[in-house]
């Protein structure tokens, strides 16, 4: 079969069954998710392949388990450690491939997926159109819809805010952030409630920049906290005397959330995302 995308057409004469990912959080999880996990993928080197640390928390396990070797990182594929496994499929982001498009074709086919804004169900629908696993796919968004329903039938109207704690300042995670999105379809409110905070200019009210001075500003019915390179843990950032006055965080609507399912996610971390969210809020906003 041939499949076309943005640097041209992915050949296919057969089912791939050694599949090299160069993408941990979208690929490789939608790959594990879709039952077609990769022989190897980049990894985050902060360790070796068997290294918890390798991979992002949701697909850690079954990473390992299923023995997926690391061949690099994101930004750095090895070329040599890809050709010695002789996979017959190779899935890129475009960015990778707008440097190692035609070097990855001559090792073994390679598919570049188009990436959404910052929403894995685009690369997920078009990984699993190139494996045949069309209706695995469909299984999976119709989970998260299941999610989202049963967080809008519960809190539907909840006014939140995404807040990833820095060392001298903290990011707040809008409406156009991977989480803001699911959690917006799930009825819920991502508020972004400081005036002329930065943006990121690929993606306008995905992530702001906030300094503790202005956190007397952030008030929400409820408040999910980031813990992702987190230099201490949240309960002593939140003994800060400027949160110390929100009140949110003094009466408890608050939580804590995985860093990665959070902020870069393929359907396992979206889930895992979702299930983290109605816990907290079935949790701290029960009746």
């Amino acid at each position: 079969m041939t499949f076309d995308h943005a640097f041209g057409q992915t050949v296919l004469p057969e089912p791939p069954k050694r599949i090299v990912s160069l993408q941990p959080s979208e690929l490789t999880d939608s790959l594990i998710a879709l039952g077609r996990p990769p022989v190897a993928s980049t990894s985050w080197g902060l360790g070796d392949a068997q290294a918890e640390a390798a991979w992002p928390p949701v697909i850690s396990d079954p990473a390992r388990e299923l023995g997926i070797r690391s061949i690099g990182t994101p930004t750095e594929p090895s070329l040599e450690a890809i050709a010695v496994l002789e996979p017959d499929l190779i899935i890129a982001y475009p960015w990778q491939a707008e440097t190692l498009y035609r070097r990855l074709s001559l090792i073994a086919p390679t598919f570049v997926v188009t990436t959404g804004q910052r929403d894995f169900r685009p690369v997920l629908r078009q990984v699993a159109q190139v494996l045949g696993a069309t209706r695995q796919a469909e299984t999976l968004l119709g989970e998260l819809h299941h999610l989202q329903d049963e967080i809008r039938q519960a809190h539907g109207g909840t006014d939140i805010v995404i807040i990833r704690p820095r060392q001298f300042s903290s990011w707040l995670y809008g409406p156009g952030s991977n989480a803001g999105q699911l959690l917006e379809e799930a009825g819920l409110n991502v508020l972004v409630p400081i005036e002329n905070a930065s943006v990121t200019p690929d993606s306008p009210n995905a992530i702001n920049d906030l300094s503790l001075e202005r956190v007397p500003g952030v008030e929400a019915d409820f408040l999910f906290f980031i813990q992702y390179n987190l230099e201490e843990p949240l309960a002593q950032y939140l003994r800060h005397p400027i949160w110390q006055r929100n009140a949110a965080v003094k009466e408890g609507r608050r939580a804590g959330v995985q860093g990665i399912a959070w902020t870069n996610h393929g359907p396992l971390g979206a889930l895992e995302m979702l299930r983290e969210a109605k816990h907290a809020l079935d949790s701290r906003l029960a009746p």
